[in-house]
């Protein structure tokens, strides 16, 4: 199986330093996560488990959803060399040509972006199905059994007290590398608008204009759940419950809001410009959008991942742990 996958250039680059920061070693510290706090409140039972954060309420708008959403993206694996080609091509167009200043293309100048932690990481890509184009991909860094302690990206940019703990380590892992095309994107969105009226069966003929530019746009502005979707089917597989990851904030607060059960656990760091220190738990992610129907069937694939998660859960989740409410007086 393969994908087209479009290559941009970039004349010149700046590469950004960062340092390492201390971080949960005093959860009172102030920082400025307030925003994503608000999100994340009450949690794993919060207010975003009892609302639909899509705006998707009916059952039939529900369906429309699904339907919709899996015409137009598919979730793949990369468990071929020229899956895994993709997913390094796409790295290079987001990371060295859109992001200008995150990776140096010189370094790269195979076209593919790599480093060392791709030995011990699983990928998986998002597809635009109607084009054949893979316009997405996530990374997932599993634990290293021979040094746990140097496992993951951000063990060496941020203190975290979870991540000294070997038992905590070998049941985490990070998500990285987690991007969908700039160039892509606005490339599907024009596609769309062209060929919207063929995206539609004869039975949904019965939706409006209204409520078909509604559904597209619900399905557009939530793909980045498919590669969550993705990302938990790999941790799943490597019996891996917890997930750390560095984000900028505005993406981790459209994650938060999509169901994606975040976690701040620390200041912004400098690391390519502002980043956040985030936790979640596969479980407690599943949870949080139990009562939100649409979005529950897409990011677990309608309960599998859910049910695959409880037979393997090993988070240990006492483990180091730091109450929610101590970051939320933080923020007062």
């Amino acid at each position: 199986m393969s994908f087209l996958c479009f290559s941009f250039h970039a004349d010149s680059l700046q590469l950004v330093t960062y340092k390492k920061v201390k971080t949960m070693s005093n959860p009172a510290s102030s920082f400025n996560n307030a925003r994503l706090l608000s999100y994340t409140s009450e949690h794993p039972h919060n207010k975003i488990a009892q609302q639909n954060v899509v705006g998707i309420q009916k059952d039939n708008d529900t369906d429309h959803f699904y339907n919709m959403f899996y015409r137009l993206f598919d979730v793949v694996h990369t468990d071929t060399p020229e899956l895994k080609e993709q997913s390094h091509r796409l790295r290079y167009q987001v990371f060295c040509c859109e992001k200008e200043g995150y990776e140096n293309p010189d370094d790269h100048p195979d076209g593919m972006e790599t480093d060392r932690y791709d030995e011990r990481a699983d990928s998986v890509l998002l597809v635009y199905k109607p084009q054949n184009i893979s316009i997405g991909t996530l990374r997932v860094i599993k634990p290293d059994p021979d040094d746990p302690y140097n496992s993951f990206p951000i063990q060496s940019l941020c203190d975290i007290a979870d991540l000294e703990n070997k038992q905590r380590i070998m049941s985490s892992c990070e998500f990285s590398r987690f991007c969908i095309s700039k160039e892509l994107r606005l490339f599907i969105w024009e596609d769309v608008q062209r060929n919207k009226d063929s995206l539609f069966t004869e039975k949904e003929d019965i939706l409006s204009p209204e409520q078909k530019d509604k559904v597209l746009k619900q399905a557009l502005s939530s793909a980045s759940i498919g590669l969550v979707r993705g990302g938990m089917e790999i941790m799943n597989k490597n019996n891996t419950s917890n997930n750390y990851c560095l984000m900028e904030e505005h993406k981790a607060a459209n994650l938060i809001k999509q169901g994606v059960a975040f976690k701040p656990i620390g200041s912004e760091i400098e690391h390519h410009g502002k980043r956040i220190p985030l936790y979640s738990n596969i479980i407690e992610t599943c949870e949080m959008i139990m009562q939100n129907t649409a979005i529950w069937n897409i990011m677990t694939d309608k309960g599998r991942i859910y049910r695959d998660a409880l037979n393997t859960d090993n988070s240990t989740s006492d483990i180091g742990a730091v109450p929610l409410n101590c970051y939320e007086e933080a923020c007062m």
